[in-house]
């Protein structure tokens, strides 16, 4: 059984789906981030996105992110990265992506 560095957490909340994703999200998880974000942009459900818990993210997790921004763009389908970690953030930084990319930070760190 391969070791899976990655837990991802669905829940409904009211009209939208937030998944939380916790772990390293890497060329060996993504996918399993991915099924979960086709699931819900087939469902047509607002998706959230929690990704505070992530400790890693490389190219394969931004990749994810982008694909499913870009379907929003095109479609009209509601999706929002919530509560992105400092991991998150500084990938996002050092490839310049956040124009891209829908981000919405807790009012904690809005304020810090």
């Amino acid at each position: 059984m391969a070791y899976q560095s990655l837990r991802i957490t669905v829940e409904a909340v009211e009209e939208a789906r937030l998944i939380r994703v916790a772990g390293e999200l890497d060329a060996s998880t993504a996918k399993d981030l991915r099924a979960h974000v086709g699931a819900a942009r087939h469902e047509r459900a607002t998706l959230l996105l929690d990704l505070a818990d992530v400790k890693f993210i490389d190219s394969s997790g931004l990749r994810v992110l982008l694909d499913a921004s870009r379907a929003a763009a095109d479609t009209g389908w509601s999706f929002f990265i919530v509560r992105p970690s400092s991991m998150v953030q500084r990938l996002i930084a050092l490839t310049g992506s956040a124009s891209e990319l829908a981000l919405v930070e807790s009012d904690e760190r809005a304020a810090a």
